[in-house]
């Protein structure tokens, strides 16, 4: 049974963790607008920093920051967009090709963690 004194432990960590949030979304969100603003004022900004594979690379870093990069998980979106970016990037060579090595690879990944313990966990 928990007392009220873990309760409002949890309570308080929860809070903190929710305001972390909010304050890593909007920092994202401001360097996000700063950068479109900067680019229609007419800044001398990279081609590929507009492009989609950008999302994925943004969303990885987010859920990096979000984790504390303890996880692995946030490298899976940021190798993503880093790929098509390259193939944005690169002229005569298609990474489209690397997709079934990479799909290979990440099943790989999961099948042999998913016989391990997490620390701290029973």
């Amino acid at each position: 049974m928990e007392t009220i004194d873990n309760k409002s432990e949890k309570r308080e960590r929860k809070e903190r963790s929710r305001n972390i949030n909010r304050i890593m979304g909007g920092t994202v969100l401001l360097i996000i607008g700063g950068f479109l603003l900067a680019d229609r004022v007419g800044a001398d900004l990279p081609h590929w920093l507009f492009t989609w594979p950008m999302i994925p690379i943004v969303v990885g870093i987010f859920i990096g920051i979000n984790t504390g990069f303890r996880d692995w998980g946030f490298l899976i979106p940021i190798t993503v967009g880093v790929i098509f970016l390259l193939s944005y990037n690169v002229e005569g060579y298609s990474f489209h090709n690397l997709w079934p090595v990479i799909v290979i690879a990440a099943g790989l990944a999961m099948l042999l963690n998913s016989g391990r313990k997490r620390r701290g966990c029973q």
